[in-house]
């Protein structure tokens, strides 16, 4: 049997006397897809919020590859490997495919200018390795143009080249 790569360990949270989540437990081990489904207020985004680090928890905990883990900000979950896609997509519509995926995370050169030519190039590289969506044919497409679907596709694209950057030499 191998470790989970997520475990919560009954884990409890509570807004003053609101609880909006009491005793929950479940592991993801790796390679698995994950569907988080209940009814509105049953404490879906409460869990979502823990495992990206935005609430912690009251009680119980998290583990990250059977080690337990405090996430004490969203930067504390995305440096153990977990990135949070949202409903709406947090995507810029008057920006390109390439800058919204490289938001907050661009390549500079040593004197601070952007490095847009290998952004687009490692853009493209995750668009057509990792997300496959019809439509998207070029990086250079604005956001706002494209369809839910499409934005949905360039979130995901975003969240994946977190593990494209672990690959790639920074200079």
């Amino acid at each position: 049997m191998t470790t989970p790569i997520l475990e919560l360990h009954n884990i409890s949270k509570s807004f003053g006397a609101l609880d909006a989540l009491r005793g929950l437990s479940f592991h993801i081990n790796q390679g698995e897809v994950i569907g988080l489904l209940g009814d509105n207020g049953a404490g879906k985004s409460t869990a979502v919020n823990l495992i990206s680090g935005i609430h912690k928890p009251t009680s119980g905990h998290l583990s990250v590859d059977g080690k337990q883990t405090l996430f004490t900000c969203r930067m504390d979950s995305a440096e153990a490997g977990i990135e949070t896609i949202y409903q709406n997509t947090a995507l810029v519509d008057s920006l390109s495919i390439t800058r919204n995926i490289f938001m907050g995370r661009e390549r500079c050169s040593g004197v601070g200018f952007l490095k847009l030519a290998e952004m687009r190039d490692i853009a493209m590289d995750v668009l057509k390795s990792a997300v496959h969506i019809s439509g998207i044919d070029s990086p250079d497409m604005l956001v706002g143009e494209l369809s839910g679907g499409q934005k949905q596709a360039v979130a995901i694209a975003r969240a994946v080249f977190v593990d494209f950057r672990q690959e790639l030499t920074l200079d």
